[in-house]
């Protein structure tokens, strides 16, 4: 027996209108969707370990304020965070940039709370322009414009303040020069 069948069968002996069949399917597909992200959130919620490569527009981000990145968030220098990047051409296209601290914990779920000190994310830079956010070691950089780069990183609170020792932001830099493209002769 068809599905139309069963449905016209139970219709007709209960005497349901096919039109409340129709209301109620929409009905519970949307509950449906309306309740997965709040019972699966492994959906919606990228991996903390996935970084965007692309530049990020923040005149479109509204969901915190943005000056505090700006802000300098003190820590005694005893127990401050540390940080080192190192920056290496990848075997494919572009760079890996490889990001090691120390007394600092990446705290992804947390972005936005309140800054509690050592801990947080790390913003990244390149030629002092925002490329994004990094919540763990590594970070993939399409290739560049060929020339001179600066790639600096800093460690920041939940709410974006910068992580400094007497006013110092706690940050690191390297320079790399990304090679013009080889003419095939």
């Amino acid at each position: 027996m068809a599905f139309s069948d069963m449905l016209n069968t139970r219709v007709a002996r209960d005497g349901i209108s096919p039109i409340y069949v129709v209301y109620w399917t929409t009905c519970s597909v949307l509950a449906g969707l309306l309740l997965a992200p709040a019972v699966l959130p492994s959906i919606t919620a990228p991996s903390p370990m996935v970084v965007h490569t692309a530049p990020v527009d923040h005149a479109t981000h509204l969901t915190h304020d943005h000056t505090a990145h700006d802000t300098l968030y003190p820590v005694p220098a005893e127990g401050a965070p540390q940080i080192e990047i190192s920056v290496e051409k990848d075997g494919g296209a572009g760079w890996n940039l490889y990001v090691e601290t120390e007394n600092f914990t990446f705290t992804p779920r947390a972005v936005n709370a309140p800054t509690r000190p050592n801990e947080g994310h790390a913003h990244i830079y390149i030629n002092d322009e925002k490329l994004g956010r990094l919540y763990g070691g590594a970070y993939h950089i399409a290739d560049l414009p060929p020339g001179t780069h600066v790639i600096s990183v800093s460690l920041n609170g939940n709410a974006h303040e910068v992580f400094a020792v007497d006013g110092v932001p706690i940050a690191a830099e390297v320079t790399l020069v990304q090679p013009a493209p080889q003419s095939s002769s």
